[in-house]
């Protein structure tokens, strides 16, 4: 069974830094405040209370949270000690003991009381400041990519700490949430990560989510598939020597990658309430995935952006290109209609379109959509070349002696191309 968060900080985390003997104080100072009905008491005892009922709500733990209340919990124990101590010598006095009458006696027992209290939470202090001079996971890990991972490989990692400049790693972020960690499970999914050159994983997020089977169950299967599907690089784990989480390093065998996603791995996304969390993502994994000319998917995933982003004329552009490259001409000249509704004085855009229109066999439209780039744009070599090509199939001989001329306007001397476009008007003149 996993152990809650308020049992982590009140079980685990308070006992072993306060220590066995000042933490049995403080619940006997908080015995003496309810039997007392000691106001003062409750006052002092509400802070730790309710800053730990907050603390129990954050999925997060970290031992640096309870640091706060610490001050306050030596206080309450203190006042614990001060009652015990207070009703010891009132016990054995009342039965005949003096033992406390005798100054030195006093002293040794305070003494000896002291050493109690302060042994284990020295003990603790002691074990952390050792473990500051030992080296750590994150930069033992940090060294091994460095020195096998080639400049410009692609990175996906989650929070732990492993960062690279930009020129040195290109980084895809597994995004990570400490409190409602359920909205982050759709990107918990092997197959985003195929087209990587290295995946970090780390017990800091895995150890969480194993603690807690039931919870979370969405998460546990890409941690599997990853173990025992993916290729293990490099493993370090924290030890005698060592400090920090537990890091495996894998990468993905090219019998497991897809030419595609599946359509499934967007629906996930659907009802989550993250997104924004999911648009940078899906941005930074179609950089990553244009870098690596994975085409298909990248067209997948500018489209699921667009469901969000519907005014992204920028990226609704590009996918246009990709989409025309492709030979999707349909598909690009609606999303071409959108930009142009976006934003009308798009010269390139209606270029764009009337490319699609003209393989559409929509002559008249193409024709159209092409002059009114050209009279926006003169320069703009393609929608020429598409304009030419259409007056040569329609045989509009003097609209394509005028394409021609005016192509000749925007062309360099002495290029090969040049020398084309003229020889075509010659034998449009003769």
């Amino acid at each position: 069974t996993s152990k809650t968060t308020i049992g982590y900080y009140l079980g685990n985390i308070i006992r072993n830094y306060l220590g066995w003997a000042l933490y049995i104080f403080v619940f006997i100072a908080s015995f003496f405040f309810f039997r007392r009905r000691e106001r003062k008491g409750f006052l002092l005892l509400s802070y730790p209370v309710i800053y730990l009922l907050i603390l129990s709500t954050w999925e997060m733990r970290a031992e640096r949270y309870i640091l706060p209340i610490f001050p306050v919990l030596i206080l309450i124990g203190a006042i614990g000690l001060s009652y015990c101590w207070d009703a010891a010598v009132i016990y054995l006095t009342k039965h005949g003991v003096h033992f406390f009458d005798v100054t030195l006696n006093k002293v040794i027992f305070a003494s000896a009381l002291t050493v109690l209290i302060l042994v284990q939470p020295t003990i603790s202090s002691i074990k952390y400041l050792s473990s500051l001079g030992l080296k750590d996971t994150r930069t033992l890990t940090k060294q091994w990519i460095n020195e096998h991972i080639q400049q410009g490989s692609v990175i996906a990692s989650g929070p732990y700490g492993v960062d690279f400049p930009p020129e040195q790693y290109a980084m895809l972020h597994i995004p990570f949430l400490a409190f409602e960690s359920e909205r982050v499970a759709p990107f918990y999914d092997p197959r985003w990560y195929e087209n990587v050159d290295l995946l970090i994983t780390s017990d800091y997020d895995y150890g969480r989510y194993a603690s807690e089977l039931e919870r979370y169950k969405e998460f546990l299967p890409f941690y599997d598939t990853i173990r025992t599907r993916w290729k293990l690089l490099f493993e370090v784990k924290p030890d005698a020597d060592k400090t920090g989480p537990a890091f495996w390093l894998y990468s993905c065998p090219d019998s497991l990658r897809h030419p595609a996603f599946v359509s499934s791995m967007f629906e996930r996304f659907g009802a989550n309430p993250e997104s924004a969390r999911i648009s940078n993502f899906l941005k930074e994994l179609n950089n990553i995935l244009m870098k690596k000319k994975e085409g298909q998917k990248s067209m997948q995933i500018m489209e699921e952006i667009l469901k969000v982003e519907v005014g992204n004329v920028s990226l609704r552009n590009r996918l246009s290109e990709m989409l025309i490259s492709e030979g999707r001409y349909d598909d690009a000249l609606k999303h071409l209609q959108y930009s142009i509704q976006f934003n009308p004085n798009q010269p390139k855009v209606f270029a764009m379109a009337g490319r699609c229109l003209l393989r559409l066999n929509k002559l008249l439209e193409a024709e159209a959509t092409l002059v009114k780039a050209l009279n926006s744009d003169k320069y703009l070599v393609d929608a020429y070349d598409d304009l030419i090509e259409l007056f040569t199939i329609t045989k509009q001989n003097e609209k394509l002696k005028v394409a021609l001329n005016n192509y000749l306007g925007i062309v360099p001397k002495n290029s090969s191309k040049r020398v084309e476009i003229e020889q075509k008007l010659k034998e449009v003149t003769l």
